[in-house]
């Protein structure tokens, strides 16, 4: 069984998500884990090489680039890396704020009892802004109408950032 960390992505590549690949880094380093995982467009090898400088060899580090979004991180992670790695324990690094009002939640309904999960965060400063908060929970909202309307299982097939 192996045991990884998944960091999940940001679009702007600035000093937040910096701060979460630090993050996964210690988190890999403390708990002695198999993999670190780049998702989505942070699957770059800028942050791959990053990773590197701070100790994490090529052969530890695994990308997926197909979610375009944080439910699509979830699934994808769950299919493409937790299961055909063997995966027992996921620990997920994100923002404070994006585990605390979204990230969770998603990762916790479509990984369900699966897995092993464990949450850490990076601290951003933003877990009381409330313009934060209300588009982290207008995210969440959208997750919760999709699920009504579909199985986990086709979850991904009824998302319209997946439709072809």
């Amino acid at each position: 069984m192996n045991n990884i960390v998944a960091v999940l992505s940001q679009k702007t590549q600035g000093l937040e998500y910096q701060n979460r690949l630090e993050k996964a880094v210690k988190v890999f380093f403390k708990n002695n884990l198999d993999y670190i995982v780049l998702l989505s467009e942070s699957a770059i090898q800028k942050n791959i090489h990053f990773l590197e400088n701070l100790g994490i060899s090529s052969e530890k580090i695994l990308s997926e680039s197909s979610p375009k979004d944080t439910i699509g991180e979830a699934f994808f992670l769950k299919k493409n890396i937790l299961l055909p790695y063997n995966v027992n324990k996921v620990y997920v690094v994100s923002s404070d704020y994006h585990l605390e009002y979204r990230a969770k939640i998603i990762f916790d309904f479509i990984l369900q009892n699966d897995f092993i999960v464990k949450y850490c965060y990076s601290e951003t400063g933003k877990m009381c802004n409330r313009s934060v908060i209300i588009d982290q929970l207008k995210s969440l909202e959208y997750f919760n109408n999709l699920i009504k309307q579909c199985e986990n299982d086709n979850l991904i097939v009824n998302h319209p950032l997946y439709k072809e």
